[in-house]
C-alpha cells in the first residue's frame, strides 16, 4: 500500500498498490493533454504523511480489501460455473471496500491534508481543493482545453 498525492484529479490523497501502477494507468488511460500535469504532480508521500491511530486501521482494511479482491478476481474467472461462489465473494468484496473506504475517510480526517499538501507539493500546483484541473474565468481548463 502506498499513499500518493495527486494520483487522481479530484482527490488530494489516495491509496494505491504502487506508484508505478498508477503512473502506468495514467499513461495508458488518460488523455494526452492531461498526462504532463498529472505526471508532474503525482508523488508517493507514504513516508511523509503523519502516523495517526487511524493509520493502523487504514493499513489493516487495505490488506483485507486486497485479500477480498484476490478471491473475487479468482472466482470471477469461473463466474459461469460458480455463480453462488461469485456472489458470495462479490458481497465480501463490497463489504471490505466499504469498511476500507470508511477507514480511508477517517484517516484523511485525522490530519490537515491541505496544510500537508502545501508543505510537500510543487510551488505552482493548480490544486484548488477539489481538482488539479480548475476552470479559468475564460471557461477553459487551465491547460487551455475547452
Amino acid at each position: 500500500m502506498r499513499i500518493i498525492m495527486h494520483g487522481h484529479h479530484s482527490v488530494l490523497l489516495s491509496v494505491v498498490p504502487t506508484l508505478d501502477k498508477r503512473v502506468r494507468d495514467i499513461r495508458e488511460h488518460k488523455p494526452a493533454y492531461e498526462q504532463k500535469l498529472r505526471l508532474r504532480l503525482i508523488q508517493d508521500v507514504t513516508d511523509l504523511v503523519p502516523v495517526t491511530p487511524t493509520r493502523a486501521a487504514l493499513d489493516k482494511t487495505w490488506a483485507e480489501y486486497g485479500e477480498a479482491r484476490i478471491k473475487y478476481d479468482k472466482t470471477r474467472i469461473k463466474y459461469d460455473k460458480t455463480r453462488a461462489e461469485y456472489d458470495k465473494t462479490k458481497a465480501a468484496l463490497d463489504e471490505a471496500r466499504l469498511v476500507y473506504l470508511k477507514a480511508l475517510s477517517a484517516y484523511r480526517a485525522s490530519f490537515d491534508t491541505e496544510t500537508f499538501h502545501k508543505q510537500h507539493c510543487v510551488v505552482d500546483c493548480p490544486w484548488n481543493g477539489q481538482t488539479i484541473f480548475p476552470m479559468e474565468e475564460t471557461g477553459r481548463i487551465a491547460d487551455g482545453r475547452q
